[in-house]
């Protein structure tokens, strides 16, 4: 069984600026245009953290949002419960549920957590060295639950009202797949 639990959250204050501005897709989805735009969207947009000039650059950055206030660490550990509305590639428009909580890497031979995608070798590096440098995870890993876990996906989907927005419910325009 994996081991999940809360945690304290890292979430942008209200002087971070327009959470539109500030979102980016996952670094793998990002091509140098539109990671060129996203760099002039605003100062603080996360692409200055998930795909940074280094590794080094990107712990400054991280470290100077948190000392200025325009991150801000959560008191208590929590689970979140995660609605992101997006338009697949088909051009319909899709709600996807789930829950952000902090889960423990494991090999892969465990059979616990499985990679959902080959990864090349130097991306892991770099990400790895991402990761060492800024001491947190600044990215969401999206998962699937087996069979057995499906009744706790039933009941995280339930949690909100449908159409309406529920307490430590997270919401990002313009998020995709």
């Amino acid at each position: 069984m994996a081991d999940v639990k809360p945690f304290r959250a890292v979430r942008y204050s209200g002087a971070a600026g327009s959470l539109a501005d500030l979102v980016a897709p996952p670094y793998d989805a990002v091509d140098e245009e539109e990671r060129a735009l996203l760099f002039t969207r605003s100062p603080y947009n996360v692409i200055h953290v998930t795909l940074p000039e280094s590794a080094d650059e990107a712990a400054s950055l991280y470290r100077a949002w948190l000392a200025d206030g325009i991150l801000e660490e959560d008191d208590e550990p929590a689970v979140w419960l995660v609605v992101e509305d997006y338009v697949g590639p088909d051009g319909v428009a899709r709600e996807r549920r789930g829950v952000a909580l902090s889960l423990a890497a494991e090999p892969y031979e465990t059979g616990t957590v499985l990679p959902h995608e080959r990864t090349h070798p130097r991306i892991r590096e770099e990400r790895l060295r991402l990761l060492r440098a800024i001491r947190s995870e600044r990215a969401c890993a999206r998962t699937r639950g087996s069979s057995a876990a499906r009744g706790t996906r039933g009941r995280a989907g339930g949690a909100a009202p449908r159409g309406g927005r529920a307490p430590g419910r997270a919401r990002a325009p313009g998020a995709g797949p």
